[in-house]
């Protein structure tokens, strides 16, 4: 998801709770990234689960981690981890141009 687009979620997203329902990680070309997925109720009480791309260190998380989420509420599949730190790195990360973290916490 581009910066923008995660811009735009983070202003007019709804905040709410997830779960770590798992983490697998995947080694492609020499680099290794974790995917999470996530499991979370809508404000409209439909369940989803939806994968994210972690990047490349998930030893802050566990199976079962609670994490804060913001989500599209028209298309409930696109989400943002949410974090202080994750903020700081996004901006960070947007002065280098490189634009590929999701927030996490």
């Amino acid at each position: 998801m581009k910066i923008s687009k995660r811009r735009e979620l983070i202003k007019y997203g709804l905040e709410t709770e997830g779960f770590v329902d798992s983490i697998e990680k995947i080694i492609k070309h020499n680099k290794i990234s974790f995917y999470l997925d996530i499991t979370f109720t809508t404000f409209d009480g439909v369940k989803f689960i939806v994968r994210v791309d972690y990047g490349f260190s998930a030893s802050m998380l566990r199976t079962g981690s609670k994490v804060k989420i913001i989500y599209n509420k028209q298309v409930p599949s696109e989400i943002v981890l949410v974090s202080k730190s994750g903020i700081i790195f996004e901006y960070l990360l947007f002065l280098f141009g490189l634009n590929t973290l999701i927030l996490f916490i």
